[in-house]
């Protein structure tokens, strides 16, 4: 059936209500009685599914360097946000994604896969210290809106008693709150007695103790904590005297019941025995509605449409259409539900669908819901790379709104009359200049640009004969690998195989092999002294030469834009870090914390020659020297670690072997 509605605008607030709630829907169900290998007894046959989108903060900006974990499949965010999970295992009815990133609490996602793909928002929760509690005196820490008890002697580390200081972040999430979907962890769903249940939410909190040396701490066995979530005002006419107590299974996205929480004034007060995430709710049975959104107009999905499900309970669930205008939502069984889909506007939403449904009993599809859209603008578009070719690793800013292309083609429906629209591409990851639109109803097309993907790779031959790949991040082009010429671009030979003595003593140019051992050289190039760097015959090849430290700022600031370039010894970056490192563990040491390579300028850990001749570090530590002089020994370089994803910007001898990159001119 087709249903045509009256277009009506809707104010901001509804707007933060309803678009920011791109958690998914429907079942999360398996049972506290039950393990992960019972999970196919609730959630169906195991399939492989994928999911993207984008983790915030608390003001809505994008959390760069979180990672995101869907089964096997692991990503880190890029500066938008941003991050896409291919092929990974999941339930026909569940999936769950996970994200951490230090200074936050852990986010926990869970959702029903969606045949053409899954689209998530997820807003980390800042994780600070709300106070301290003596672990042998016990205390109570107290926060907005939830109240936390210790009692004594009830903490401890490792299984055994501790004793000092115990760090409480502790935080409330309100379920009347406009991001309340965002900030949810799992999905409104929890199994009891075996039957999964739709929960509605009278409040939730996240609790995490730590020691002083940021170690997680639990309470003991045996004892419990006192825990008071202050009841919404709004809710608490209708909330129940005593109400079901519920723990988030972190692994799997669902609440499993543990217990009950007995209303005291305008709070419930409950005693749990460990901490995840806890939830006071009334469950309810439910069915998942499904269905797909399309413009009557032009045939296509539209997509990141916002569909809700309101039934009489007070129960409201939400999820954004994917690349195929597809859905997935709970509503109550056997209930009226009003069901409504909002198409955003960039400060506002337009309802262009809104009609009563149900009551159903069992899981129902809808099928094509044909929207008619009025004095909107459908934008239609390519995202192409440097040959113009479609990019298939690429998505688009619209006016805040992120929107996945298929292929590098897109379209999305929109109520705006102007829009700021900004193409990205992925692996490398590079964001283009903005374009404003002035919208005019109907269809728009657009070409887009990302001079940043493959086609911007390519190569450069030294006088050796050498030949290495190049890359283009932003206005630069700089080689993907370390640099092993012998001889200067005029011909002239470097010295090399010098001794200790002569290494510490030469203030010319030299260069070695790492351990004298040119095996190391053929996959993490030669160290230079900084004198060869700076000699005027000039290292890199013809038509390009050694970078100052003021090229290296232009490199880490355009891939991140917020990175540290006035500091001196410090990390400029730790998320441009991890995007400059090469990923895996077949060049740098375990763990190769936070390496990305988004950028895709792949450093390498070719160690260093040190001022004493000796070498070290390869595979450890990865050191550029730039052409940038600092004091009449030091010379300015960057560094990075394999145990953190910073870029380091700090001076040092000019006696020492480093690695060399060479940029274009």
């Amino acid at each position: 059936m087709t249903y045509i509605m009256k277009t009506n605008r809707l104010p901001l607030f509804i707007l933060l209500v309803i678009f920011f709630t791109y958690n998914s829907c429907k079942k999360d169900d398996v049972t506290e009685e039950n393990s992960t290998s019972n999970a196919s007894q609730y959630f169906g046959n195991t399939v492989s599914i994928t999911a993207k989108g984008r983790i915030i903060d608390a003001n809505g900006n994008g959390i760069a360097g979180a990672i995101v974990k869907g089964g096997s499949s692991l990503d880190t965010t890029d500066i938008m946000g941003v991050f896409q999970l291919s092929s990974f295992a999941a339930h026909e009815n569940l999936g769950c994604v996970t994200v951490e990133k230090p200074g936050f609490f852990k986010g926990v996602r869970s959702f029903v896969p969606k045949s053409g793909g899954n689209e998530l928002l997820i807003r980390l929760l800042t994780k600070s210290n709300s106070g301290t509690i003596n672990s042998v005196n016990g205390g109570t820490v107290t926060a907005p809106s939830i109240k936390l008890t210790l009692p004594a002697n009830g903490v401890q580390l490792n299984n055994a008693a501790y004793n000092g200081t115990v760090n409480v972040a502790i935080k409330h999430i309100n379920p009347t709150s406009p991001t309340f979907f965002e900030e949810m962890p799992g999905s409104l769903v929890g199994i009891t007695n075996y039957q999964p249940y739709f929960l509605k939410s009278y409040g939730m909190v996240e609790v995490e103790l730590s020691d002083n040396n940021g170690q997680k701490l639990q309470i003991a066995k045996g004892k419990t904590a006192e825990v008071r979530f202050e009841v919404p005002a709004d809710l608490l006419s209708s909330a129940p005297a005593t109400i079901d107590l519920w723990s988030l299974d972190e692994v799997n996205g669902y609440w499993k019941n543990e217990g009950t929480a007995t209303l005291v004034n305008n709070e419930y007060v409950a005693q749990v025995s460990h901490f995840s995430a806890w939830n006071c709710d009334v469950p309810t049975k439910y069915i998942n509605v499904s269905g797909q959104v399309i413009n009557s107009l032009t045939q296509k999905p539209i997509v990141g449409a916002v569909v809700t499900t309101l039934s009489s309970f007070g129960l409201v669930n939400s999820n954004i259409t994917n690349c195929n205008g597809e859905f997935n939502c709970l509503a109550r069984l056997n209930d009226i539900v009003m069901m409504t889909v909002y198409v955003y506007c960039g400060g506002s939403s337009t309802n262009v669908f809104s009609n009563n449904i149900g009551p159903f009993t069992t899981d129902i599809s809808l099928g094509t819901i044909a929207v008619t859209p009025s004095s909107m603008t459908e934008i239609s578009g390519t995202v192409l790379d440097c040959n113009n070719h479609p990019l298939a690793d690429s998505y688009v800013g619209i006016n805040g709104q992120v929107i996945f292309p298929t292929n590098g083609v897109f379209s999305v429906l929109t109520c705006a009359s102007s829009a700021i629209i900004t193409p990205y591409g992925i692996n490398p990851w590079i964001g283009e200049q903005p374009q404003l639109l002035t919208l005019t109803g109907g269809t728009q097309n657009v070409v887009l640009t990302v001079c940043g993907g493959a086609g911007a790779q390519g190569s450069v031959t030294d006088i050796d004969g050498n030949i290495y790949n190049t890359i283009e991040i932003g206005s630069q082009i700089w080689m993907q690998e370390n640099l092993k010429t012998t001889h200067y671009k005029n011909g002239t030979v470097i010295p090399t195989g010098l001794s200790n003595v002569d290494w510490q003593n030469t203030t010319n140019g030299a260069c070695s092999d790492y351990n004298n051992d040119t095996a190391n050289t053929a996959v993490y190039g030669k160290l230079y002294n900084w004198y060869a760097v700076a000699d005027p015959a000039g290292l890199c090849p013809a038509g390009w030469h050694e970078p100052e430290d003021w090229e290296w700022n232009v490199l880490v600031k355009y891939i991140y834009p917020s990175a540290d370039t006035n500091c001196i010894s410090c990390s400029q970056s730790a998320f441009a870090g991890g995007a400059m490192k090469e990923i895996g563990l077949t060049h740098w040491a375990f763990p190769n914390i936070g390496a990305t390579n988004l950028s895709g300028f792949t450093s390498l850990p070719g160690g260093l020659r040190s001022v004493n001749g000796s070498y070290n570090s390869i595979g450890n530590y990865g050191n550029w020297w730039t052409a940038s002089g600092y004091s009449a020994t030091e010379a300015y370089q960057r560094f990075q670690l394999y145990n953190n994803s910073n870029i380091y910007r700090y001076y040092d001898y000019k006696s020492n072997g480093y690695s060399v990159r060479c940029v274009k001119d």
